[in-house]
């Protein structure tokens, strides 16, 4: 993805990340799972996104659902060399109030 990504400014890469989300994404989530997040919302919850997926993806799901983006927990990889699916992943602690 760095080779990928390399050159990109992070401005273009988040708007494109928006739009793929908006059009591709978006129509795609089920009712309940909408329903589940205002549900959480409405009764003053933290909702957090956890995911090993790209972040700006990610990110741009964060804003449809009004998640802050501060509450995005990555994992990073316990080994710089492991690259399959199956790799060990460490979360960080969830940051204290």
């Amino acid at each position: 993805m760095v080779t990928m990504h390399r050159g990109l400014r992070e401005e273009v890469v988040k708007q494109a990340c928006d739009t793929y989300f908006a059009h591709a994404v978006a129509p795609n989530i089920f009712p309940e799972m909408r329903e589940l997040i205002e549900r959480l919302h409405a009764s003053a919850c933290d909702v957090w996104a956890v995911s090993s997926s790209n972040q700006w993806i990610i990110r741009s799901g964060m804003r449809h659902f009004g998640i802050p983006q501060t509450a995005f927990w990555p994992p990073k990889w316990l080994s710089k060399t492991a690259q399959s699916p199956t790799a060990s992943f460490e979360f960080p602690a969830v940051p204290a109030k």
